[in-house]
This record gives C-alpha cells, sequence and structure tokens, in this order.
C-alpha cells in the first residue's frame, strides 16, 4: 500500500531539508572564518619596525625635535631641519621630550649629514654590540633614510638624514 503526501507534505520537507543543510553550511563557513582570523591575528605580532617609523617621524618632524621653527610666525615646517637646533649642546635632551617611554626601551642615532646625534645615548651605545644577533638580550635594529631640507642662515638645502633605531629583544 503505497501512501500519497499531499503537495503541503511534499513542500515541507524540502523546506526542512533547505533549512538543515543551509544550517550546517553557515556553521562550516562561520566556524573556518573564526579559525582563519583566530590564526592570523596574532596578540604577539612583532610591531618594531612601525614603532621605529614613528620614533624617526616624531624625533625629525615634531616641534620639540629638529623641525624648523619660525619664531616670527610661530609655525613649525616638518621636512625642514634647523641648523641652529643641530648646533645647540642640550639637543639631546630636547629630543627626550620629543617622545618618552616609561623606561629607556628604544635608543637612537640620527646622522644629518655629516653630524651625529642620538635619542637615549647611553642605551644605543650600551645594546649596539648586541645587534644583529639572535635570542633574549640580543638587539635589533632598523634603518631609515629621509631626504629632507637643511635650514641654515635662511638658506634650504636638502640633505640625507638616516634614523638607526635600536631595541633589545626580549
Amino acid at each position: 500500500m503505497q501512501i500519497m503526501h499531499s503537495r503541503k507534505a511534499q513542500t515541507t520537507g524540502y523546506i526542512l531539508t533547505w533549512i538543515i543543510f543551509t544550517t550546517l553550511m553557515l556553521v562550516i563557513i562561520f566556524g573556518s572564518l573564526i579559525f582563519w582570523t583566530s590564526r592570523e591575528l596574532n596578540p604577539k605580532r612583532d610591531l618594531f619596525s612601525f614603532q621605529a617609523g614613528l620614533l624617526a617621524e616624531r624625533l625629525l618632524y615634531s616641534p620639540d625635535g629638529l623641525a624648523y621653527h619660525d619664531t616670527g610666525t610661530g609655525r613649525s615646517y616638518p621636512g625642514i631641519i634647523d641648523a641652529a637646533v643641530l648646533a645647540d649642546p642640550k639637543i639631546e635632551a630636547r629630543l627626550l621630550r620629543t617622545i618618552t617611554y616609561e623606561q629607556p626601551l628604544i635608543g637612537a642615532k640620527i646622522t644629518v649629514g655629516k653630524t651625529v646625534i642620538y635619542y637615549q645615548r647611553d642605551y644605543y651605545e650600551k645594546y649596539i654590540p648586541f645587534a644583529g644577533k639572535q635570542g633574549a638580550g640580543s638587539a635589533r635594529t632598523e634603518s631609515l633614510s629621509f631626504l629632507l631640507l637643511l635650514h641654515d642662515q635662511d638658506a634650504d638645502k636638502p640633505v640625507q638624514v638616516t634614523v638607526e633605531v635600536i631595541q633589545v629583544r626580549s
């Protein structure tokens, strides 16, 4: 004996099959997305290169850094380095006001043409011998180059600026 189903009964079966299949596919898709994103979003990502770039830009472009500050207009000009600031004997103390860390976690050597100045000189000189080595206690470096203008006695001339940032691996 064969039982005949009405059209509503047949449609209900198709709808239930479609709902189960769709739910299963959505679970697989969202599960895969969560798996891949959690794998790609690593909270221990190395941000040293990014941090080195930010430090270099703060030192070069900040009004407390090496940027030229026009006293007549009260404006700072990022991208133009003031030769008078480079000649200041207290330049390293001025650079410490540009960006601060709670402890000396980073140091830098700034070469403007032939002039060399430091950000946290003691830290830089202490850890430069450990640069390029591997393991805890070694140091990593990042060298960044910029082509900027040097303002010297109302004349601007192009100058190559290199910022070498160093940080100890933990």
